[in-house]
Order: structure tokens, then C-alpha cells, then sequence
């Protein structure tokens, strides 16, 4: 068997992401690891753990060059070249099967360096003479000033977001690319700002290298950022929150409550793609909501309240609707909201259908407690599916008002109020129940006082 850090080191995206895999190494962050040998070649099979636990494979000939790898993570469909999780699995099966005596040839110079082997130590050279203090002040304000040149045009590079709404009922979370020509996976959002704010020049790739300021991004681009700027620290406490042991992953946004009615305010009608399927696409529209709520009556008269896409509402101080159609492999996803009113007085009714798994029971003894003070509250504002019609026989009658006036003096005006409901007719003034008076009659009514 054969491998070495050369290998290694060549066959990996970029510098950057090798010292991550040898992070991750060092860090113990591969949880298993095996070895399968052919006769022209062998295997090694790992488990790396990062966000979540990932399956490393990767095939190396008889001479330890790499011919194929293979890794669950998101960067090995995105990058050419090794991901950290295949560099640290590499790097435990180096380390191991060297300390075995199982790996061919002498261990390099360049693995005692990064594991600490014991090797002969040549005498040390003597000491050379360094620049001193002032020489090195004058050298770096020569050297910032000569790196003012950006190495993209102005308004060039593009930052791109990408909306999960998987698990929308929780929320939503964006994710982001950068780029020029080609488009790079933005792994930190926090470092990203901070790169800004530093006015940093920072490497992405070989097709990716400049000076992280606002005038380098397109408009659109520094309109996001500066979105990004005002909420990322909001955001990241509301992600805490939502995942309870972490701020969540940090090449994710997940919009608080007020981030998010801004977001929706600054992109409405803007269509956004999915990063992980690139033909689900994501709109935000200003349409209100159709929310149905069906009804099923039990055989002992209990009235159950379904909601079929409960997992698709995301209940805040502003409710917000995911609509998905899917036609011919294309997924259309279309997120309305109500207005500030209208969220708060269906709001209970949500969150109590949500908590439930999208249904709700009232015992037939319930019904009319229902039917008097939620349905009048909701009915104008979510569609209730009553398919047997029974709920309007618990419904109180519907008002009709009547207002009688007279003017039997000159200076007098008389009037009578009365409130129609059924059969029954009642007198707002005196509070009893009385009769509709004839049409052709005047007004029974007592005499107001002049200027009353």
C-alpha cells in the first residue's frame, strides 16, 4: 500500500481546505475508518463528522496515487478537487497505517512536520538578520498602498441567496454563492461581513480572488449585504432558538421574525432558486393567502377541524403561507402573508391547529361555544369547509336593525331602536322584547326632551 501527503496535497481543491482537513484530523473528527485491498489498488472507507456525520470513499492505486473519491457533503458536488472531509480521512489513514508499518517507504519530512515524528534534526543555521521595526512599518504602507487595485472591476461580483423552505413552518433560511463567472459556496455569512468590513482580500478558488468591499458587488448584490449587515446578529440569536444547542450552520441565515417581514418587503415578486435543487423556485407574493379549514362530524356529533398543509404556515407577529405546485419536475413555491390584523386574530387558531398536527376536536356540547366566538372572528379571513353545512344551525341568528323616527312637534323628534333576530324583536332603549310595530302606525315611543 501506498499514499503520500504529495498526493494528498495535490489532488486537494485549494490550500485552504487542506488545513481544514488537517483540522479535522487533528480534532478527531474521523469516527471510523477501513481499508480494502485489491490487487492494483485499495480503498479506504470513512465516517467524517462536521455538520452532521458524512461517508467518505476513496480509491488509490498501486503507485498511492488518488484515482476517485467520493464524499456526502455539498463542497464535493460543488469543488474539483478533495473535500476536508476526504483530506482528514486520508490524513487518519496515513497516520495509521504508517504507525502499522503497513504503508511502503521511508514517512516524508512533510508528515513529521504536521504529526510530530522524531526525525534527526541538522544543526541549526545561524541566526539572520531581520528587518527591524521601522523598515517593516515603511514596507507595509507601501504595500497597502500598492493594494488599493481591486483584482475585479467595480459592481462585478455577485452575491447570490438561496431559500430553504424546508421545515417552513419554523422558518426560512438563506444560503449564498459568490462569484463572477463561476459561483462559490459561501461556507461562513458572519466571515463573509466581517471580510467587508475588514476591507479584506480573500481567496475563493483559482477563479476567485479580490478585495471584499461594497463597491466590488453588483447593486442588487449591495443591496443584500447591507440586509445582511443590519440583521446577521438578530438572526444568528434567533437561530439559537430555533436549534437549540447552536446558532445553527455557518454558511446559513435563518431570518428572525422582523428580518424576514423586510426580506419579504425588499424582494416581493423577486423569483429565488433552491440551492439544492436548482429547479425549485421560490416567489414572494403580496396576494393574500387561501387557507381552507375542512370539517368531519363524528357519529356522536363532535365536530373535528382539519388543516391539510399545516406544515406549510409559519406562524410570527406575521403569518406567512407556503403554496408548492410541482409540475413536470419543476417544484413552484409561492409564500403570501396575511396582514398585521388579520395574523392576529387567526394567530391562536393556527398555532393550536400546528401544536396538533393540522386538527382540532370540540364535543358536540362544545359546538355553539365554537360557533360564537371563534367562527365570527375567522370566517372573513380563513375559508371554512363545512361540507354538511351544519354549522350554520349553531350560528346566532343574524341581526337586522330597525330605527323608527317621528316628528309630531315642530321642536320634538321621537325615535324608537329595535333589533330584529328571528322571531324575537327587542327594544334597545327599554330592553324588552316587544312587537314590529305597523307600518302605517306612528311610532309608539316616549317623547325626548327639546334639545335632547
Amino acid at each position: 500500500m501506498k499514499l503520500s501527503l504529495k498526493n494528498i496535497e495535490s489532488k486537494t481543491y485549494n490550500p485552504t481546505v487542506y488545513t481544514r482537513g488537517l483540522r479535522y484530523f487533528k480534532g478527531n473528527h474521523v469516527v471510523s475508518a477501513k481499508y480494502k485491498e485489491n490487487e492494483d489498488s485499495w480503498r479506504l472507507e470513512a465516517s467524517v463528522r462536521g455538520e452532521r456525520t458524512y461517508g467518505v470513499s476513496v480509491l488509490i492505486d498501486a503507485d498511492g496515487n488518488i484515482k476517485d473519491y467520493h464524499c456526502q457533503c455539498a463542497a464535493y458536488a460543488t469543488f474539483d478537487g478533495l473535500c476536508k472531509h476526504c483530506v482528514a480521512a486520508l490524513l487518519y489513514a496515513y497516520t495509521a497505517l504508517s504507525q502499522q508499518g503497513k504503508l511502503e517507504g521511508a514517512i516524508d519530512s512533510g508528515f513529521a512536520k504536521q504529526f510530530g515524528y522524531l526525525m534527526p534534526k541538522a544543526p541549526a543555521p545561524p541566526a539572520k538578520t531581520r528587518s527591524d521595526s521601522m523598515a517593516k512599518s515603511l514596507l507595509a504602507a507601501f504595500l497597502a498602498k500598492d493594494e488599493v487595485q481591486n483584482d475585479v472591476l467595480p459592481g462585478s461580483v455577485s452575491l447570490r441567496p438561496y431559500i430553504n423552505v424546508s421545515g417552513f413552518s419554523s422558518g426560512i433560511s438563506l444560503t449564498f454563492t459568490i462569484g463572477t463567472d463561476r459561483q462559490y459556496v459561501v461556507k461562513n455569512v458572519g466571515e463573509l461581513l466581517m471580510n467587508i468590513d475588514n476591507n479584506s482580500r480573500i481567496s475563493y478558488g483559482k477563479g476567485l480572488t479580490f478585495r471584499h468591499s461594497m463597491e466590488a458587488f453588483d447593486e442588487d448584490s449591495r443591496r443584500l449585504l447591507t440586509f445582511m449587515k443590519k440583521w446577521f446578529y438578530e438572526c444568528r440569536m434567533a437561530a439559537r432558538s430555533r436549534y437549540t444547542y447552536s446558532s445553527g450552520s455557518d454558511r446559513e441565515l435563518y431570518l428572525s421574525q422582523d428580518a424576514l417581514e423586510e426580506f419579504f418587503t425588499l424582494f416581493k415578486d423577486r423569483t429565488f432558486t433552491s440551492y439544492n435543487n436548482h429547479n425549485e423556485r421560490t416567489v414572494f407574493s403580496e396576494a393574500r393567502p387561501e387557507l381552507v379549514i375542512d370539517t368531519e362530524y363524528k357519529e356522536d356529533g363532535a365536530l373535528i377541524l382539519k388543516l391539510k398543509n399545516y406544515r406549510d404556515i409559519y406562524v410570527g407577529r406575521t403569518i406567512y403561507v407556503l403554496q408548492i405546485t410541482d409540475e413536470n419536475k419543476n417544484i413552484n413555491n409561492t409564500i403570501s402573508r396575511y396582514d398585521s390584523e388579520s395574523s392576529l386574530i387567526i394567530s391562536p387558531l393556527l398555532k393550536a391547529l400546528i401544536m396538533n398536527k393540522g386538527s382540532l376536536t370540540f364535543a358536540e356540547e362544545d359546538i355553539p361555544a365554537f360557533c360564537m366566538t371563534v367562527l365570527p372572528e375567522i370566517k372573513n379571513i380563513i375559508t371554512i369547509n363545512d361540507r354538511k353545512d351544519n354549522l350554520k344551525n349553531y350560528l346566532p341568528e343574524e341581526m337586522t336593525a330597525h330605527l323608527y323616527l317621528d316628528a309630531p312637534e315642530n321642536s320634538l323628534i321621537t325615535g324608537r331602536a329595535l333589533a330584529e333576530y328571528g322571531q324575537d324583536i327587542l327594544d334597545l332603549l327599554s330592553g324588552d322584547y316587544v312587537s314590529l310595530p305597523d307600518e302605517n302606525s306612528a311610532p309608539a315611543a316616549a317623547p325626548a326632551k327639546p334639545g335632547t
